[in-house]
């Protein structure tokens, strides 16, 4: 017998409760077989297990193959053609966001492929890519964005309204543009060398961005030179950090409490922060800079800006 948890009367939570006691219990068939016989369910599960589990963002991974589960899961693979990958786009109702559902669903199938449990090829039809973004950020703008998100207070900019909302992404903007890196490996960012991270080295002015414990992909992230101006905000905030651990730490000791971490670059009360895209549009529409800017423009801006001083494409 396996209790729901829910009260007489609670059908939606008991309906749930069982739907997720069934795909607990549920262990996928690891061996060959026909493609009208092999579920969308078991080959997101498989992929989960083996590739997605092991991963550093597994958590954001897993909510985005949810979504393609609630949709393909009762489907099997020999389900998968041009026409109900279209469903699938008019369903979800944003190109873009279909893509890299559809991207997941491949990767998913490829590896349930390679593990031998299907022979046949599945191919998945992915929706046109969308068009290259070509805005980039000059210093004045990015210089902008970083004195507004400084600025940005709960009541207003005025002296005394409330507390500062937005420095940790000021600080995320002058990593990212400082080092022209995607914005996972700034948000994973950290004073020390530990699993998921990747590490900023002061004492060497090195910031190695590809996470440790991760397999290098054709994105490589190599080591990078830190750049002296940004190099001195990271020592900086990096005594800060270790001042305000030391505090956090007496007085949590204080309250029987476990003090916050206080080891990454950009955190928000002494945790990481995992996203920051609204907070960045909201920063982005604050200082009025238009459509297009994400934290990725960061990356596109420096890029830019060195190819414009002739530093070579290598």
């Amino acid at each position: 017998m396996h209790a729901t948890g829910c009260a007489e009367g609670e059908v939606a939570g008991a309906h749930q409760a069982l739907a997720d006691y069934l795909r607990a219990a549920h262990r996928p068939a690891r061996r060959e077989r026909g493609l009208s016989d092999i579920t969308i369910a078991d080959v997101l599960s498989i992929y989960t297990d083996d590739v997605v589990a092991p991963h550093p963002d597994h958590k954001r991974i897993a909510r985005r193959l949810q979504r393609v589960s609630d949709w393909w899961g009762n489907k099997t693979l020999a389900q998968v053609t041009g026409a109900t990958c279209r469903a699938y786009v008019t369903h979800r109702g944003n190109a873009g966001g279909a893509r890299r559902d559809l991207q997941d669903l491949s990767a998913a199938i490829g590896h349930h492929h390679r593990e031998g449990y299907h022979r046949e090829i599945v191919k998945v039809a992915l929706p046109r890519r969308g068009e290259v973004r070509d805005r980039w950020l000059s210093r004045s703008e990015i210089a902008g964005l970083v004195w507004t998100m400084w600025r940005a207070r709960e009541g207003g900019e005025r002296k005394g309204q409330g507390r500062y909302t937005m420095r940790h992404l000021a600080r995320f903007v002058l990593l990212a543009y400082a080092t022209a890196s995607r914005p996972g490996a700034v948000l994973t960012a950290s004073w020390e060398a530990a699993a998921g991270r990747s590490y900023l080295d002061l004492d060497a002015g090195v910031c190695y961005r590809l996470r440790e414990g991760a397999r290098a992909t054709n994105k490589r992230q190599p080591p990078v030179r830190l750049p002296r101006g940004i190099l001195a905000h990271l020592r900086r905030w990096r005594r800060m950090a270790d001042k305000a651990r030391a505090e956090a730490a007496a007085a949590a000791a204080a309250a029987g409490k476990p003090a916050a971490h206080g080891a990454f670059v950009v955190e928000w009360h002494g945790e990481p922060v995992a996203r920051i895209k609204v907070g960045f549009a909201n920063a982005v529409k604050a200082a009025k800079l238009g459509a297009g800017v994400s934290p990725h423009t960061l990356r596109h801006s420096a890029v830019t800006h060195m190819m414009q001083q002739g530093v070579p494409t290598y």
